[in-house]
């Protein structure tokens, strides 16, 4: 997988891409976060007492003072409010105050603040190895949990050997867990690995089955996508799996194709997750 390969459909600040090192590149265009709803809350005790001003603090895990957990409700409702400051919803935008509450939650075990964490230090990158490094911790925590998204995005890591010693292999077999669990882009990423042979024997058929499932993929969320909130992230999505299927069908054989299209129809079937 190549820069032509990325995911930029939805407009990002501008210079972003241009600050990153080349292996990150990929990483950064097709960096997602969740949109799930954001649900209004009263700031938690202690939430106002200070302020992360810079991404350096937060890159030294120099935060507020955190108050105790009770309950899972309230990590999900910091991630919440590291969203709001994100992207300035209800609340002046304020990357670093976002990050300083996605670190509250990240630190408890909340996967999706964990990924959330990771964004932040790959589209602030000061001291960018650092930065960098600080993002694949985050993204194997999540991923280690299980967290779909996670999973992706360190495959992503290991394939472009960003902060880590590039591994295709290893960029398959998380991919491999983010597509079981119907991730869209972990579904795409896999079959782009079986299409150019990183990490696994080239198999077309089996790239066809995989472009097949991720162009076809029902997934709404858009943070499986893209980074940025936009209702129609999930179907720019499919068309993306969707040419690429075209491209790859233009060059397959009618045995190849009627091969693809039976290890396809094996995996919706149930019959088997992936060859």
């Amino acid at each position: 997988m190549n820069e032509a390969d990325n995911f930029a459909l939805v407009p990002r600040p501008p210079g972003a891409l241009e600050k990153a090192e080349p292996g990150a590149k990929r990483i950064l265009s097709g960096m997602v976060t969740d949109t799930l709803a954001l649900v209004k809350k009263e700031p938690l005790p202690g939430s106002e007492k200070s302020e992360i001003n810079s991404s350096q603090d937060v890159l030294n895990g120099s935060d507020a003072e955190m108050p105790p957990v009770a309950a899972d409700a309230d990590l999900e409702s910091w991630c919440q409010k590291g969203v709001s400051y994100y992207y300035g919803r209800g609340v002046p935008e304020n990357k670093s105050e976002g990050a300083k509450w996605f670190r509250m939650a990240a630190e408890r075990g909340h996967a999706r603040a964990q990924c959330w964490l990771a964004d932040f230090y790959l589209w602030n990158p000061h001291g960018m190895l650092q930065a960098y490094s600080e993002a694949v911790k985050w993204l194997r925590k999540a991923a280690e949990q299980g967290f779909d998204h996670g999973q992706n995005e360190l495959g992503e890591c290991y394939h472009t050997g960003l902060a880590i010693p590039q591994d295709y292999s290893e960029a398959v077999r998380w991919f491999r867990k983010a597509a079981a669990q119907s991730h869209p882009r972990g579904q795409l990423n896999l079959g782009q690995c079986y299409r150019d042979g990183h990490g696994v024997v080239r198999d077309r058929c089996e790239a066809f089955k995989w472009f097949k499932l991720a162009a076809n993929n029902p997934a709404s969320e858009a943070y499986k996508w893209f980074d940025l909130p936009d209702p129609r992230s999930a179907q720019l999505g499919r068309e993306y799996a969707a040419e690429e299927l075209a491209a790859l069908s233009s060059r397959m054989s009618p045995d190849e194709l009627a091969e693809g299209e039976r290890r396809y129809r094996e995996l919706l079937s149930g019959e088997t997750l992936s060859k």
